[in-house]
């Protein structure tokens, strides 16, 4: 595993003409995580990434983070980073636990602040504020938002809370698609 501590990120670039998956001689080619990329479980305790931005004509995600093999995010904070596909702030392919964290005006294409796969979420006692994502959704990806909507409704959370807390801007928009997606 990787642990960065009581450090700060800022202005990183990564960008390819080349989409993710495409290999050109012999080599990866895709934009990844402009301000830490890892490939082993990321621990990152009271760290700041700022204005990373992960861009370019292929698939390019995790404008600040890429983790993956997962990560885990202490009393840290992600403001203005960019990735034109999936997780502005962090890509994870794995698990992702993040606590007393800070996430705000960060965008991506598939998650303004978040983007998992093949993971599950665990989010305590952090806040979200003006992040922004095209088809994903603000704070994650809208099938994760869901997954942790239900998690949370299992144990009793209010529905409101809920809604606010997995990121949607209120209880009808999260009741509307929680609806279309379970019925």
């Amino acid at each position: 595993s990787a642990t960065v501590e009581r450090v700060s990120i800022r202005g990183g670039r990564a960008s390819s003409p080349f989409p993710c998956g495409l290999s050109v001689y012999g080599q990866p080619n895709c934009a990844r995580g402009a301000g830490i990329t890892a490939s082993a479980p990321l621990v990152l305790d009271d760290v700041e990434v700022a204005d990373n931005r992960s861009v370019g004509d292929g698939s390019f995600e995790g404008g600040g983070v890429s983790a993956r093999a997962g990560a885990t995010v202490i009393d840290s904070e992600f403001t203005s980073n960019y990735a034109n596909r999936a997780g502005g702030a962090i890509a994870s392919t794995g698990t992702l636990t993040i606590s007393g964290s800070t996430f705000v005006s960060n965008t991506g294409g598939d998650g303004g602040a978040l983007s998992v796969h093949d993971g599950s979420v665990s989010i305590t006692g952090s806040e979200f504020r003006s992040n922004g994502g095209g088809s994903g959704g603000a704070a994650m990806a809208p099938t994760l938002r869901l997954l942790e909507a239900l998690r949370l409704l299992g144990r009793g959370e209010p529905v409101t809370n809920i809604a606010l807390d997995v990121g949607y801007s209120s209880l009808s928009a999260f009741v509307s698609v929680f609806r279309k997606a379970l019925g």
